[in-house]
């Protein structure tokens, strides 16, 4: 399991989960769009996917990166937010 770092991402805005209602972040990314992410960042071990502070998605990230972990991947409705899911867009 990842570390926990106590710093916390800029540029985001602490909402609940409209789901689960666990306090989240949302996190502008470099396309513009908006992540849902776990409040805690983490440093990477290796293979995470994560949201970095400067909005940059890292899958599979190597060991030392640091960012938040999107949300769904936590979220126990977590596939209803993908694409295609009961919730996503087609």
């Amino acid at each position: 399991m990842a570390k926990r770092k106590t710093t916390k991402t800029k540029a985001k805005k602490q909402v609940q989960c409209s789901k689960c209602a666990t306090p989240a972040v949302w996190i502008k990314t470099v396309r513009g769009k908006w992540m849902l992410c776990e409040i805690e960042g983490i440093v990477t071990e290796g293979g995470e996917t994560i949201c970095t502070p400067d909005g940059r998605i890292l899958r599979n990230a190597e060991p030392g990166n640091y960012g938040n972990v999107p949300h769904w991947q936590n979220c126990k409705y977590g596939n209803n937010y993908r694409k295609g899911g009961e919730y996503g867009d087609d």
